[in-house]
């Protein structure tokens, strides 16, 4: 979903809007034209946390108050390689519903968002039979993800509880086989089902963490700057 702002857009009335999209079942949202990149260091990261908040309850990434909204750039995120898809903090007991992406300064080359729905892998899966096992497996025997203290385990399609949780780097090796099978499905040509979105300056991604696997090409420019935020959920959004 493509949602096209005004340079006078509040962040308020951003968040609003996005999360008005996700009430109505969109699984992810491109915020376009919003002003936030053109304004000061500080004043960015303060329009980020409070167009967030306009949408959920946004969470810390540290125990540092200003966490909620992270500076992605060479030196906090110098990683340009690919990222395989994944959801976000599968090790937590209730990962976050909704992760934001916003654009100050793009790459120049490559950095594309890849992002994978549930329901488009679960339609796939059941015209082929090799496919299909896998995702039934997926959906019933539990995996165990860890990071640090925090330690989850829950199947990685948990089509009862409607989440989805997946992130190949933090299972515990018992559970190495049907990760790195499911791993491998992903990157097969089920990648031919993702959307692809390149942020520019002023633009945003928020995509459903629940329902939706997210990848990033590499890139090749150093100069790369995004904020980061985690929304819990919509229940705690507006009054």
């Amino acid at each position: 979903m493509h949602i096209r702002f005004t340079h006078q857009t509040s962040p308020e009335a951003a968040g609003a809007a996005i999360a008005e999209q996700f009430e109505a079942g969109v699984p992810y949202v491109h915020a376009q034209g919003l002003p936030f990149a053109e304004l000061e260091s500080g004043l960015q990261a303060d329009y980020v946390r409070r167009a967030s908040q306009a949408i959920g309850k946004v969470t810390l990434g540290s125990d540092a108050p200003d966490s909620d909204v992270w500076r992605l750039d060479r030196d906090t995120d110098p990683m340009m390689c690919a990222i395989p898809f994944r959801t976000d903090n599968a090790f937590y007991e209730t990962p976050e519903r909704f992760i934001g992406l916003w654009c100050v300064q793009s790459a120049a080359i490559g950095g594309e968002n890849r992002l994978l729905a549930v329901d488009d892998l679960l339609n796939y899966g059941g015209s082929a039979s090799v496919c299909r096992n896998l995702i039934e497996e997926a959906g019933k025997i539990p995996v165990t993800f860890t990071d640090g203290k925090h330690r989850a385990t829950a199947p990685i399609l948990d089509l009862d509880a409607g989440t989805t949780r997946f992130s190949r780097a933090h299972v515990i090796k018992e559970d190495a086989d049907l990760a790195g099978r499911f791993s491998s499905l992903l990157a097969t040509d089920i990648e031919r089902l993702s959307s692809v979105v390149r942020l520019q300056p002023g633009e945003a991604l928020l995509y459903d963490n629940h329902r939706m696997f997210y990848g990033r090409r590499s890139y090749s420019y150093r100069d790369r700057l995004a904020l980061r935020t985690r929304i819990l959920d919509l229940s705690t959004a507006r009054p």
